[in-house]
């Protein structure tokens, strides 16, 4: 790509989503690991685990419409650019 801001912003996307990822992952494993009754420490570390894959997905969420914003923004004014007589 020729533009580093599209570089940095596709780069951090790439990266909160795998974060995400790991969060979900995270989850998970701790959910297969429940035995019933579940015991308040399980519970507990279920709704930290809860609180970081939110947090990460949010994260996410927001540097995709960013890099989207961004996107936007480089399209139009192309299409100014291209729009002007020549």
């Amino acid at each position: 790509m020729d533009d580093p801001r599209l570089d940095n912003l596709s780069e951090h996307v790439w990266e909160a989503f795998h974060a995400f990822s790991d969060e979900a992952r995270k989850l998970r494993v701790l959910v297969e690991q429940l035995s019933n009754p579940m015991p308040s420490e399980a519970y507990d570390a279920l709704l930290n685990q809860r609180a970081a894959e939110g947090h990460a997905y949010e994260k996410y969420l927001k540097l995709r419409a960013e890099l989207f914003a961004y996107l936007k923004a480089s399209s139009q004014q192309s299409r100014k650019i291209s729009a002007l007589p020549r």
